[in-house]
């Protein structure tokens, strides 16, 4: 947010080299900039807006209060959670030898080990802890993209079928393929 705020500040002043390809695009053109801050102004604006929706500025709200302080907290405040998850929670607040392994441990690494006992819980928590499981995904989905569509190979209609093996975490079990292949195939 510190850096989006900095930005617009500078382009506002007409400082475009934080953007270095736009910068040596609009130098190299002699191009006036004025369509292009404002372009710029409004993505980083949106982005912002984007950003403060999307990351929690404070665990301390009470609606996450139970993540950060769970031992603490009373059946009221968990309320907004499904049933099943207060039924958890009612069963998880109680058990004092969690209270005890939850002062030994960072927040993330005691979320995860309640795991196997408390999954609905722990599956919540974790979500509101690591809020970027989804984007590891996409950024690897856009790398495998530009490398399967080189110049090369523009032409290549169905891209999700070449993208489909690069991205799964199935693992091909090579020895039952081999197995079932002809040892010539002559037709």
């Amino acid at each position: 947010m510190k850096k989006i705020n900095l930005w617009k500040s500078s382009v506002e002043n007409g400082m475009l080299v934080m953007f270095s390809s736009t910068y040596d695009f609009i130098t190299e053109n002699n191009l006036d900039n004025i369509l292009i801050k404002k372009i710029i102004i409004d993505h980083l604006s949106c982005m912002e807006e984007q950003f403060k929706k999307y990351f929690l500025s404070d665990l301390n709200t009470e609606q996450f209060i139970w993540v950060q302080k769970p031992f603490l907290v009373e059946m009221e405040q968990v309320k907004h959670l499904p049933l099943s998850a207060q039924e958890e929670f009612a069963e998880f607040s109680c058990n004092t030898k969690l209270k005890t392994e939850f002062s030994k441990q960072t927040l993330n690494s005691f979320w995860l080990s309640v795991k196997a006992e408390y999954p609905l819980l722990s599956e919540l928590a974790m979500a509101v802890l690591l809020p970027f499981a989804t984007t590891y995904l996409c950024e690897m989905a856009f790398s495998v993209m530009t490398n399967i569509k080189t110049k090369q190979r523009s032409r290549l209609c169905n891209i999700e079928i070449a993208m489909r093996p690069a991205l799964t975490d199935i693992k091909p079990r090579f020895n039952l393929l081999c197995q079932n292949m002809q040892a010539h195939p002559s037709h």
